[in-house]
């Protein structure tokens, strides 16, 4: 009879035990906001606007990564140096000031695996430049002005190479040797936005673009910028680089010297393309590059000369466009209105028409009375004076809403369905979401953020419809995704090349298999993204059943389990072949498996560089014989800190073959394939790892048993303050190796679990 009751509560617990632990809600940890005024003192934790902090950097030193630092009105002189991801938000540009007294860059953030935001400030005076950052960047409603560096050092307003969003900004009387505008080798996107008076020793007045610069320039103003060689507007001056201009005003720049381009100078193996834009009047010998580039128009533009390669349906080549001064003429930036009996007026095309021009003034509008609204050229639209209904900042939605006629703007009478709100938002809105099940799939076309209550309770079912979230691909759109349940889609995520940020979700039971795009299961990602505090399991995929990244991906806080690829790369599987950075920190990638390679991980192409600190890889599967049942690097390079790799079963733990692991020492692993040479290292260890379980914090993690050799064998000088839960490192006299570090109180291997259950009664 014992031996009958046993094997019941047995299948009890095999039964209930896993659906109850999934079960497990959890608070989301909370971003905080930071407050500084010029009236504020240096001490504290800068949380309260009663008692502010002094100064940016001190605030900044006190926040975590993606708090808000909320600026009073003022002046701040001192360059502010950023080394996690931060908001940094201003009273308004005309008013809140941040002066770097000609010392470095007045903001500079080196960290790729970065983001910074920058709003409603003043960014003047930089001894380098006004803004350097190689994460991803916001910039808007800004004011980027008067930054100099010292004679014969480059230097210029803003120095980009992340993924880079300008919009709403005014970026003028910068100086350097490149780029005195903007100098940019990554992704960039800058609309509604004017960058005037800018000079330069050498190319590119206005805007440089290097090796790498992906740019699209809409509804913005390029004028009066001036350089010594070529480029007085724009130089595109690396093979690669692309310039797309949609409804673009470039005029007045000036290029010195002999044979110069005022305009936009191009150099061979670049791409420029050309829509609905004004290139005109620029003084130097050529308007735009003859032979040089690669040149396409997609017709309706004006050039004054003929140098432009206009030659599509509705350009004007050799044509005054009569454009008034650079003005305010409405708006939160300077343009050039049309003067009446413009050619650009009402000579545009409708079919692909912004909806609003430069100023936000709506378009289409009839400039020149013949009673039909027609696209002006360029970035003014000519006689509009009517304006959008001014942006929301959050539209609502509940399970108990109505769609019929709503905007979404009243949280007592939300909308019904997610993708109604996503329709009615502007851009850079939020929409609020309540707890509930959602059955839809998403499309998102605009920059948004989707939050919910938290992820235990807010779920997005994708009914197996479709990707339960997909973003459009053209332009890029910058997406925020937090506190939501992404499951039962064909994939869960499809992001677009803006940048995509994941934070306290579960992306859980959804299978890309079979479909176009059926890599990826949770998450494919065609941008930059940041995924933190966030679970990735059951999803499969055929490379990446968790993951596919094909740009630089950082993952923080998170776990990613239970994953499968047909192909390879179980957990995560990234192919970064332009060049980037993937980044795991405090994660745990477990029980994932993969056909061919990467059980856990699988990292690919020649530019690729993982760098995995604090992470436990373990218990992860291949079923290809001789493969890697951890972490397999093709031509990609990985880098090892404080990590654990260990218990992965189908194949060695790595594949070191390929001289691509550089361990930087204390790091972890159960056999010796993972390059673990140098000292504090731990080759064909066992680590004594728990069951992967909720042991506090957002996410899963593995516990080091009583006995581990992980416990207090960590690098120091690559010890994060926090382990994945959130909790303090370090625990003991020293850090340990992984994402979990133990305090003391763990059992030791072997030791049995009571485990109570509610009595049944037939």
């Amino acid at each position: 009879m014992r031996k009958r009751i046993t094997i019941l509560l047995l299948l009890v617990l095999i039964t209930v035990l896993p659906l109850l632990l999934i079960g497990v809600a959890r608070a989301a940890p909370q971003l905080a906001t930071r407050y500084v005024a010029t009236t504020g003192t240096d001490s504290g934790n800068c949380s309260s606007p009663a008692t502010p902090c002094a100064t940016i950097q001190y605030a900044h030193n006190q926040a975590t990564a993606g708090d808000t630092i909320q600026i009073a009105a003022g002046t701040y002189v001192g360059s502010v140096i950023l080394n996690r991801s931060i908001i940094l938000q201003g009273a308004g540009a005309e008013t809140t000031v941040v002066d770097g007294n000609g010392n470095e860059s007045a903001v500079q953030l080196f960290d790729t695996a970065s983001s910074l935001t920058i709003r409603r400030l003043t960014i003047r005076n930089g001894g380098a430049y006004g803004i350097s950052s190689g994460g991803t960047t916001l910039i808007e409603e800004s004011i980027i002005r008067d930054n100099q560096p010292p004679a014969g050092n480059h230097g210029s307003g803003v120095r980009v190479w992340g993924p880079t969003t300008i919009r709403h900004t005014s970026i003028y009387a910068n100086t350097g040797l490149y780029g005195g505008g903007i100098y940019v080798s990554s992704p960039l996107t800058v609309t509604h936005s004017v960058i005037y008076g800018n000079v330069v020793g050498q190319n590119g007045g206005g805007v440089h673009l290097g090796g790498g610069a992906v740019v699209l320039l809409e509804n913005s103003t390029i004028s009066g910028n001036q350089s010594a060689a070529a480029g007085g507007g724009i130089y595109l001056g690396a093979p690669g680089a692309q310039l797309t201009l949609r409804n673009v005003t470039l005029t007045a720049n000036v290029a010195s010297g002999s044979n110069t381009v005022g305009g936009i100078s191009s150099a061979n193996g670049t791409t420029i393309t050309l829509y609905q834009s004004i290139i005109a009047n620029n003084s130097g010998d050529h308007e735009c590059s003859q032979f040089n580039g690669a040149w396409q128009s997609l017709g309706y533009n004006i050039g004054s000369d003929s140098t432009c390669h206009l030659t599509a349906t509705g350009d004007q080549p050799n044509t005054n466009p009569l454009l008034i001064s650079l003005a305010d003429n409405g708006g939160d930036t300077l343009t050039h209105a049309l003067a009446a009996g413009s050619p650009a007026i009402d000579t545009g095309n409708n079919a692909d028409c912004p909806a609003t021009d430069q100023r936000e003034r709506i378009r289409p509008y009839d400039g020149d009375g013949d009673s039909t609204p027609t696209c002006d050229i360029g970035a003014f639209e000519s006689g509009s004076t009517d304006t959008p209904p001014p942006p929301q900042s959050t539209r609502y939605v509940a399970t108990t809403g109505n769609d019929s006629g709503n905007t979404c703007l009243n949280q007592a009478s939300p909308c019904a369905t997610i993708q109604y709100a996503i329709n009615q938002a502007f851009g850079s809105e939020t929409v609020q979401i309540a707890a509930g099940t959602y059955t839809e799939i998403l499309s998102i076309d605009k920059d948004l953020t989707l939050q919910g209550a938290d992820a235990a309770t807010t779920i997005v079912d994708g009914n197996q419809a479709g990707r339960v979230i997909q973003m459009a691909f053209v332009p890029a759109y910058d997406v925020t995704i937090r506190n939501l349940s992404l499951r039962n889609g064909k994939g869960g995520i499809l992001a677009s090349s803006g940048a995509l940020v994941v934070e306290n979700c579960r992306i859980y039971e959804n299978d890309a298999t079979g479909e176009g795009y059926d890599d990826g299961g949770g998450l494919y990602l065609w941008g930059a993204a940041v995924v933190s505090n966030t679970a990735v399991y059951h999803n499969s995929g055929q490379y990446g059943g968790g993951i596919y990244a094909t740009q630089p991906l950082t993952v923080t806080g998170s776990a990613i389990f239970g994953n499968s690829a047909s192909e390879s790369g179980g957990g995560i599987s990234a192919a970064i072949n332009s060049g980037g950075d993937v980044i795991v920190q405090n994660s745990t990638i477990s029980g994932n498996q993969a056909v061919s390679n990467g059980g856990g991980i699988h990292v690919d192409g020649s530019g690729t560089q993982l760098l995995l600190q604090h992470v436990t890889v373990a218990h992860n599967q291949i079923s290809a014989a001789n493969s890697t049942a951890g972490v397999f690097a093709g031509s990609a390079s990985v880098t090892l800190r404080n990590s654990l790799i260990a218990d992965n079963t189908g194949g060695q733990q790595c594949n070191d073959d390929t001289a691509a692991f550089t361990s930087e020492g204390n790091n972890l692993a159960s056999d010796n394939s993972c390059g673990l040479t140098q000292p504090g290292d731990l080759p064909s260890a066992s680590p004594l790892l728990g069951t992967l379980q909720d042991n506090g914090g957002a996410t899963w993690t593995h516990g080091l048993l009583a006995g581990s050799p992980a416990v207090d064998a960590a690098n120091g000088a690559h010890c994060l303050a926090m382990d994945q839960r959130g909790e303090q490192r370090p625990s003991g006299s020293t850090c340990d190796i992984g994402a979990y570090e133990a305090d003391g109180t763990e059992p030791p291997p072997g030791s049995s679990y009571a485990v109570y259950l509610p009595m049944i009664i037939r």
